[in-house]
């Protein structure tokens, strides 16, 4: 048994609420990102309820897939 089979959903709402103080503090939004992609997994796990692996594979692509789509949208045009 591992210490991290009973993470449940507010941890995860206490790792996005840090991540969320990091990234307002920092210049860059890289934090701010994986702090959605940590609430994102809060409130699904709020739902269904996961092992910690499945939580982490998902946390993962997860912030993957937000952080790839914010650098899309928020991508500077080239000036002329």
């Amino acid at each position: 048994m591992s210490p991290f089979d009973h993470i449940t959903y507010w941890h995860w709402w206490i790792v996005a609420g840090t991540l969320l103080v990091i990234g307002l503090t920092t210049p860059s939004f890289y934090f701010l990102w994986l702090s959605a992609a940590a609430a994102a997994i809060g409130v699904l796990l709020f739902f269904i309820p996961l092992g910690f692996i499945y939580q982490l594979v998902l946390f993962v692509a997860l912030a993957a897939l937000i952080i790839g789509i914010a650098r899309f949208y928020f991508k500077t045009p080239p000036v002329a």
